[in-house]
């Protein structure tokens, strides 16, 4: 119960993470043959510094709100792994390449990895709670680690500070608000429930409803995964 309402702060700060430009910047990559160095390393600095400040957010606010010393250390655990979603620029460049193959081998490699750590930590080792969360958020960890060694061993755009316009960052930034807002809105609806659940009914019950909420997140995998490999073709076109 504890660690399905720390994902759902996490996935509650999601977008606040990434910033919900992944639309924006692909489309960029794919029509501008000449500023990638600069749109991914604009990018890059976006997400690493909103990464950091949700990640303060998120600690300073459980160890000032929360009472439940268990579920702060859980909250802390998944915080830490917050500033890897920075990786964010290298899936919209090989999005914008039409190489999702790359995205799709680090996912697998990492989800499998992650799996074996879980087995092992809850069948061998009999895993506290602690343990437990360790091992699931290992598995954003790994990918973020994966997807950079392919980003590199591809000889893709390498990021410059001195690449780094502020004013094309600002517009970046202004352009993607209204989806931001609208991201946020969409996780309350659905995470809400997960995050009050225990306090009017119990940690069983909260466990059970992300179980479900899980299996229906699932169905929508494979629409996500056409939209995401067909965008950069159609903005091309």
């Amino acid at each position: 119960g504890r660690i399905a309402v720390a994902l759902a702060v996490i996935a509650l700060v999601d977008p606040m993470c990434v910033l919900c430009i992944r639309t924006k910047v692909v489309a960029m990559l794919a029509l501008d043959k000449i500023k990638k160095n600069q749109i991914l390393t604009n990018t890059f600095i976006i997400t690493l510094f909103s990464s950091l400040l949700v990640c303060f957010i998120v600690i300073t606010s459980s160890a000032l709100f929360i009472s439940d010393n268990v579920l702060k250390i859980i909250l802390l655990i998944f915080a830490i792994t917050i500033p890897f979603k920075s990786i964010a620029f290298a899936e919209y460049y090989f999005q914008s390449k039409l190489w999702s193959e790359y995205i799709f081998k680090a996912k697998k490699s990492a989800f499998f990895a992650a799996l074996l750590i879980k087995f092992i930590v809850i069948f061998l080792c009999k895993g506290s709670l602690f343990l437990v969360a360790g091992s699931i958020a290992i598995e954003p960890c790994l990918y973020a680690l994966l997807l950079y060694k392919i980003y590199r061993n591809k000889h893709c755009p390498i990021l410059s500070l001195k690449e780094l316009d502020i004013n094309e960052s600002k517009k970046l930034l202004f352009d993607s608000s209204p989806l931001v807002l609208s991201a946020i809105s969409s996780a309350l609806m659905l995470k809400i429930g997960q995050i009050m659940l225990p306090i009017f009914s119990s940690e069983t019950a909260a466990g059970n409803l992300a179980i479900a909420q899980k299996f229906v997140d699932s169905i929508n995998f494979l629409p996500l995964v056409i939209t995401q490999s067909t965008f950069p073709l159609i903005v091309k076109e």
